[in-house]
């Protein structure tokens, strides 16, 4: 009876399925259902269940359509996708293209070419990792010239890195935030800078640090005179039809501009044209206008300074005509410059702007006004408008770190070493690695690599008002309490100054210790053949001589942990050390060298024959401090008596295991477990005479240390030889010449020997006019 009743109920479903089917519209309906039973939580439609009626509407939205720029909506999101930044910019990534051709060229970049040891100062290693910003060296960037530049760069470096969604590729470079990011003959390093000389194809131009902001000349942040000028400034027939231009003449490679500027723009109608002396507060007060004032006016002009000139990207903001001569130093954007046709945004003029009276006179008639407003339009829409705006520095960033990775020859490293060893839970050693350098978020707080845990606090300056009726020093306990207070009414130099009637002073010298360790032992170990790298060394020491004990025993750390090249060249620090301390007063860094000469020398020359070509270097430096008075007669003569043959060591001592230096007379061939590194040098009377010796290196050399080696030698060779002619002034009179002194000395006065022998060559003369005159009348007297 149950499968009587089974059957009768599944032939009942049937049934009613057929007549729905035949009654309720077929197949579509049969769709319709099955559609349903597939996705229960669907809300259903109302009236009577049936098939979907066709209507236009689409439940995936429009279709999408392509991406444009929009000025408002995307002039500040930095977050743009590189498809979006081509878009948006498409012109602005030429330098980097240029670069990247260079180096296809040339070669991929090495890692060697990342040392920062060229540049004395003003110089950051760096490394992205996994979308994270480390800082690996910071080379002398403390200072109040480079601490905001270098500052502000780093800044806007890891807003454009943290802002992307996209991955950017692992890097480590190096950038220079001076004007000049090679020195001068110096074109063969490559770096990131703000700018390069046209023809330092080598340099990779970044943004400078004034798209961040500039406060030390009062414009407080990029972005913010932007909204200044969208928002207040007038439109270009409203403005004030003259040329505007202020800077110093305490300039390098555009002084010849400025002065040409200032000659043919004096006593025009048509000139608001002044120099500015930034020693004078007074004339500073008088005269400096703000970037917002310069636009006020309808005609700017550009000149360079030092190098490039910092302020062409906020003249290009202006909805002004900009003029400039024709540049020599190239930023990011000036290709971008169009000096004619349709697209013109700016008049290029001569380099002494000696066109520029008829120029000015041609874009002020009021026939000329159009054409002069569409270059005025064209440079807004160009400039202010799109490459120039925080987007795009954000977007060339970006590029510029992709272009990099392109040609770059080695594998970025994150890790430091092999890490210490230290026990787990389980007693097990077990080694932690630790990542190079340190990351954005803490170098800008500590405004250092590596520091003390917990960290000691930095007294970073001294605080001092004076003025015409003032003089007021405040005592430690109260510089906190002072300093609040005089920041709660104003946040400027200018108005703290009109507040109090006084001047305000930073004096950057009081430092961690910490810090003035870590930058004196980069200053020992970036020691080379030039003086100027042992005096700024010296100068350093003597600056931080509260610290002297500390500062001391970093150069005998130095002397026992560096290469042999760098021992030396710390060897030959120490009388200019010493003769600036002494020049000053300070005679704690004498007494400490002279305390533990031992332990210098045996660093410099070790006995194991490591430092045997060091020992001529000990011996000079030692005969050096005993002329200057730093060290007794008796002390050098034991001191040299007990280095003695450590230049000289019997082959048959050397280990095997230890790698050995065989010179013999035409060759050095350095043997270092299985590496053999030959040079073939000059042959001479000298070394041709010497029988072949062995040294026993005790370290491993390289190429690159013997060829710094001879270069740093050369260097000395030949100063000493510039110097056996060199007078020493001793008078700080510059009035008084010392080398036309010893001229005159030589040659002024007229002794009795000189009188003698002016006496005797006066009777030689008459004898021999006397025998002349004879011999004439002889000849005479025979031919008659």
């Amino acid at each position: 009876m149950r499968t009587v009743a089974l059957y009768g109920t599944i032939a009942g479903c049937i049934t009613t399925a057929l007549v729905l089917f035949t009654t309720q519209g077929g197949p579509a309906f049969a769709s319709h259902t099955f559609h349903r039973l597939q996705h229960p939580h669907t809300p259903p439609r109302p009236g009577r269940a049936g098939p979907p009626i066709p209507h236009s509407q689409s439940h995936l939205g429009p279709p999408k359509q392509a991406w444009k720029y929009e000025y408002r909506r995307d002039r500040r999101d930095y977050g743009l996708s590189e498809e979006q930044c081509s878009v948006a910019f498409p012109e602005l990534f030429e330098e980097v293209d240029r670069a990247v051709a260079y180096r296809q060229k040339r070669g991929n970049i090495a890692l060697e070419e990342l040392d920062v040891g060229w540049r004395g100062d003003g110089i950051v290693r760096a490394l992205i990792h996994d979308n994270q910003l480390y800082i690996v060296d910071a080379h002398g960037v403390s200072d109040a010239n480079h601490r905001p530049r270098s500052i502000a760069t780093l800044h806007a470096l890891n807003r454009a890195i943290s802002s992307t969604s996209e991955f950017l590729p692992n890097i480590e470079f190096t950038f220079t935030d001076h004007d000049s990011a090679l020195r001068e003959g110096d074109g063969n390093h490559t770096t990131w800078g703000y700018s390069r000389h046209t023809s330092q194809e080598s340099v990779w131009l970044m943004p400078d640090f004034g798209f961040w902001g500039w406060p030390d000349v009062g414009l407080r942040s990029y972005a913010e005179l932007q909204s200044f000028l969208d928002a207040d400034e007038d439109d270009f027939l409203d403005k004030v039809p003259k040329l505007v231009w202020r800077g110093s003449l305490n300039v390098g490679s555009g002084l010849d501009a400025r002065e040409g500027l200032l000659k043919h723009s004096a006593d025009q109608p048509w000139s608001n044209v002044q120099t500015l002396d930034w020693s004078n507060q007074t004339d500073i007060d008088e005269n400096l206008l703000s970037m917002q004032e310069h636009c006020d006016y309808m005609f700017t002009a550009q000149t360079e300074g030092n190098t490039y000139s910092g302020r062409l990207k906020y003249l290009l903001n202006c909805h002004s005509v900009l003029l400039s001569h024709s540049m020599q130093f190239v930023e990011h954007f000036h290709h971008l410059l169009q000096s004619s046709g349709p697209e013109q945004n700016y008049v290029k003029l001569k380099r002494d702007f000696s066109d520029l009276p008829r120029t000015i006179e041609s874009l002020g008639k009021t026939a000329n006004l159009p054409d002069t407003r569409r270059i005025a339009d064209n440079a807004l829409h160009t400039f202010r408008e799109r490459y120039l705006t925080p987007a795009a520095e954000a977007c060339y960033w970006r590029a510029l770190i992709r272009g990099w990775a392109s040609v770059q020859g080695f594998k970025p490293e994150i890790w430091e070493g092999s890490g210490e060893m230290a026990a787990d839970w389980r007693g097990e050693r077990k080694g932690r690695r630790k990542m190079r350098g340190a990351p954005f978020e803490s170098y800008v707080v500590m405004e250092a690599v590596e520091w003390d845990v917990p960290s000691k606090p930095r007294k970073l300056a001294f605080f001092h008002l004076s003025g015409s009726n003032l003089e007021t020093s405040f005592s430690p306990s109260r510089w906190h309490i002072r300093l609040r207070k005089l920041y709660s009414f104003a946040g400027s130099r200018q108005r703290l100054r009109l507040t109090y009637e006084a001047k305000l002073t930073v004096h950057p010298t009081m430092a961690d210790p910490f810090e003035v360790r870590m930058r004196f032992t980069s200053l020992l170990h970036h020691l080379n053949a030039s003086t100027s790298s042992a005096l700024k060394a010296a100068s350093y020491a003597l600056k931080h001589s509260d610290y002297s004990d500390d500062l001391h025993s970093c150069i005998l750390e130095q002397l026992e942990r560096n290469s042999m090249n760098n021992r030396a060249n710390i060897m030959y620090f120490l009388p200019a050390l010493c003769d600036v301390a002494r020049d000053k007063g300070e005679v704690s860094y004498g007494r400490m060298m002279e305390r533990d000469i031992l332990r210098i020398v045996d660093a410099v020359a070790p006995d194991d024959g490591s430092g045997a070509a060091n020992v001529k270097v000990v011996r000079k430096v030692l005969r050096s401090l005993e002329g200057k008075g730093y060290l007794q007669a008796r002390t050098v003569g034991e001191l040299e008596e007990w280095i003695g043959g450590r230049d000289l060591v019997d082959g048959g001592a050397v280990s095997p295991s230890q790698g050995v230096v065989t010179v013999v007379p035409d060759q050095v061939v350095v043997v270092a477990e299985t590496a053999v590194v030959s040079a073939t040098l000059r042959s001479t009377p000298q070394s041709t005479a010497r029988d072949p010796y062995v040294v026993n290196s005790g370290i491993r050399l390289d190429k690159r240390q013997i060829e710094q080696r001879i270069e740093e030698d050369r260097e000395r060779h030949k100063r000493a030889r510039e110097g056996i002619w060199a007078v020493e002034q001793v008078s700080s009179d510059l009035g008084i010449d010392a080398e036309f002194e010893r001229c005159w000395e030589e040659a002024s006065e007229v002794d009795e020997d000189d009188l003698q022998m002016m006496k005797e060559e006066a009777e030689e003369r008459a004898i021999a006019l006397e025998y002349e005159d004879s011999g004439v009348k002889g000849g005479t007297a025979g031919a008659d």
